[in-house]
């Protein structure tokens, strides 16, 4: 058996994460789950949030991998969805069965990055939310399953550098291994990576040495890769799926965030690896003609056609050299981009299982994973590297034993 390690999972919060943490007074307004219309349906303020349907789906037990999507579940109620989804004994349970022994868990009710709190109009309701999540997770979460199955990560207030500086600090003593932001936040009004807004956080991450994990389609444009109104969700997330991880890593490569804090680590989670041989290559030679244009007039680029943003020189390091030094890609089901590892690095590459969302391959991680990889030639070295060893590096990190029972 494949010994797996995790790097993207998503937990689907229980019904009392918020109710059982946060002030009397904000009991009724925090997030809470209400039962209309035959379905649970998340609720906060006056917003009505997302149904359980929209944060999970999970294929039950199935006896071969041919039947699976066939038989896929979109549960309405808790008590239909997979006690994994929000059980960490029980999503312990369905990592063993498959040979997972770690895994990093994205949230699902705050978005994968947080960034629902932004909407709130009680920022310190948002800021309450976000430590109760962060303690859900130190405290109940990841305890919750064998020593060393759950990496933590954690959350922080966007929309506060001081409160999230002292947030991240307060959670790295309690020993997590990253945080949790979006790819991008220019689209929640927020200051790009361009500018210094953002430094006390990366320099926060870098001395701690904890990983800052980027997930696919938390930028918030979803519109920008929305190739028609008209089209059904399964062409944007074909369409999405390398264009919003390619758009996220080159921006970040770009930047002067990784010359600034040289010892940064970034992991792009749900990203692919396929696409980075053209990307990576395409912004070295752009980086080599561009060297000096700082100041072309880019007006027809902002937002608003009006405002121009100053002009920021391109960091000194290529930017195939901040991508070997500082990024990480994951995989999950790639028939392509394992054959360019010579290219990509295979140190570069982790695994994920996306549990319980539509792409994992759970309960068949095994199989899927073991095709994968004799189809791509992998050697046994490299497939160590990919399904746990550059993971463990990355996040100092000890993988829970597996059990001698455990079977797929």
């Amino acid at each position: 058996m494949l010994k797996l390690f995790s790097v993207d999972d998503h937990i689907i919060e229980h019904p009392k994460v918020w109710t059982d943490r946060l002030p009397a007074r904000y009991k009724e307004v925090g997030p809470h789950v209400v039962f209309e219309d035959g379905r649970d349906q998340w609720v906060w303020e006056d917003t009505v949030g997302p149904g359980i349907a929209n944060l999970s789906t999970a294929t039950r037990a199935l006896r071969d991998k041919k039947t699976a999507n066939e038989n896929r579940v979109f549960p309405q109620t808790y008590a239909e969805t997979l006690p994994g989804c929000f059980d960490p004994k029980e999503r312990a349970k369905d990592m063993f069965a498959n040979g997972v022994v770690a895994s990093v868990c994205f949230p699902s009710v705050p978005r994968f990055g947080g960034t629902q709190f932004l909407s709130f109009k009680d920022m310190e309701l948002a800021d309450l939310c976000v430590k109760a999540y962060n303690d859900f997770v130190l405290d109940e979460w990841c305890p919750g399953g064998p020593s060393g199955m759950f990496v933590p990560m954690t959350l922080c207030q966007l929309w506060d550098m001081d409160a999230a500086v002292k947030e991240i600090k307060r959670c790295v003593d309690r020993g997590i291994r990253a945080i949790s932001i979006p790819e991008n936040l220019v689209y929640f009004g927020l200051p790009s990576f361009y500018t210094d807004h953002w430094d006390p956080i990366w320099r926060t991450c870098e001395e701690a040495d904890i990983a800052v994990c980027m997930h696919l389609a938390t930028a918030g444009n979803f519109e920008a890769f929305n190739p028609s109104p008209e089209a059904p969700y399964a062409v944007f997330a074909a369409v999405a799926g390398a264009s919003m991880s390619q758009a996220a890593l080159l921006n970040l490569i770009l930047s002067p965030v990784c010359e600034k804090f040289p010892n940064i680590k970034i992991v792009f989670s749900e990203s692919g690896i396929g696409w980075l041989p053209f990307a990576i290559g395409r912004a070295d030679l752009v980086w080599e003609r561009y060297q000096g244009a700082e100041e072309l007039d880019h007006d027809f680029m902002a937002n608003d056609g009006k405002v121009k943003a100053p002009p920021v020189k391109l960091p000194k390091d290529k930017p195939s050299e901040i991508w070997q030094r500082n990024m990480y890609v994951c995989q999950v089901e790639e028939h392509v981009g394992l054959h360019f590892l010579d290219y990509i690095g295979a140190d570069k590459v982790l695994w994920e299982l996306d549990y319980p969302h539509p792409d994992t391959v759970w309960p068949f991680a095994q199989t899927f994973t073991e095709e994968v990889f004799a189809a791509a030639g992998l050697s046994e070295e490299h497939a160590e590297m990919i399904t746990h060893g550059n993971a463990e590096k990355l996040f100092r990190w000890t993988p829970a034993e597996l059990p001698e029972l455990a079977t797929v």
